[in-house]
């Protein structure tokens, strides 16, 4: 039995039913297909340039966590009950910013999934789709605990604040030790919101003050790590960005830690900040050129990792 598997009992995989949302929630096409490597995706599936244009979060923000992503840094996307299926649709549309060479392997609560899954499929493996809800879920204990052994992870649970996503994962059916909680990753905490706007400003679907979504806060949690002389290190998280009510945008703070944030995408701490700009310019581009499907966003993305950005990317300067 793989280590995936080890103490748990699973039943056969089954098909996921994802639920209808954006066309009630985030004003986008109803999603009615689960997400996974199938390139017959849904066009109506959340998009990462789908939740930019109803600013569910900004440019810059969406390009740190694709930068993140794709360092393998686990995404965990959470929200009170009330904004579930708030929280699934961010979940979802972020999973195409992940490195696109892992094998990826659809889970649920009930650990549905996991089958035959070893320790050596770590490194090479990411894990989508588990919602941990307030309900005890003994069968992801092992993939949340595995993220200390460098397991990739985008998922979603119901929690309003990050200390709320500790006490969850302290909790006995999952027990995640102080260590082990470090490795959390990046986590967005989503939330529905009113917001009136000023005149003239592009509002959202709806009368003023409807309610919309907005991810009102993104923290990274810095892994433990241990200094030159061998002695553990455990920093604190640090907020990213926080989104301002008054103005209904977006402020950023991860420039207090961005040599670290370099340091684990791979990157020189110079180049973060451009980084940041040409991937948040080229998300603009694909918004403003209408792009806006799963299929249309994965091979945009696709395009840009390979140096050939799509053409539909209106006013987006080159990936040079």
């Amino acid at each position: 039995m793989g280590i995936w598997q080890r103490g748990l009992r699973l039943n056969a995989a089954t098909t996921l039913r994802a639920p209808s949302i954006l066309a009630d929630r985030l004003g986008c096409e109803a999603m009615t297909n689960p997400r996974g490597d199938s390139p017959q995706a849904d066009p109506g599936d959340p998009s990462v340039t789908g939740l930019l244009a109803l600013r569910v979060l900004d440019g810059p923000l969406a390009a740190l966590a694709w930068l993140l992503a794709e360092a393998r840094v686990p995404v965990i996307v959470v929200s009170a009950a009330a904004d579930h299926d708030q929280r699934v649709a961010v979940r979802e549309a972020l999973t195409d910013l992940a490195a696109p060479g892992l094998r990826r392997v659809r889970i649920d609560a009930q650990g549905r999934g996991l089958e035959g899954l070893t320790a050596a499929d770590t490194a090479a493996t990411l894990l989508v789709g588990p919602d941990l809800a307030a309900a005890p879920a003994p069968a992801l204990q092992v993939p949340f605990k595995a993220l200390s052994r460098g397991a990739g992870l985008v998922a979603s649970m119901e929690a309003s604040t990050l200390e709320d996503v500790y006490a969850r994962l302290r909790r006995l059916d999952i027990r995640l030790s102080d260590d082990e909680l470090t490795f959390i990753g990046l986590v967005l905490v989503v939330r529905r919101v009113a917001v009136a706007g000023p005149p003239g400003s592009p509002g959202p679907p709806g009368p003023p003050g409807s309610p919309v979504t907005r991810v009102v806060a993104a923290h990274y949690v810095r892994p433990l790590a241990r200094d030159p002389g061998g002695h553990v290190q455990r920093m604190g998280p640090a907020v990213l960005a926080t989104w301002d009510e008054a103005t209904d945008t977006f402020e950023d703070y991860s420039w207090g830690i961005a040599a670290e944030l370099a340091g684990r995408i791979g990157i020189r701490p110079g180049d973060l900040d451009h980084e940041v700009e040409r991937r948040a310019a080229y998300l603009a581009g694909l918004v403003a050129g209408g792009v806006r499907s799963v299929p249309e966003v994965r091979t945009a993305l696709d395009g840009f990792r390979l140096g050939q950005p799509s053409a539909r990317a209106s006013g987006a300067p080159g990936t040079h």
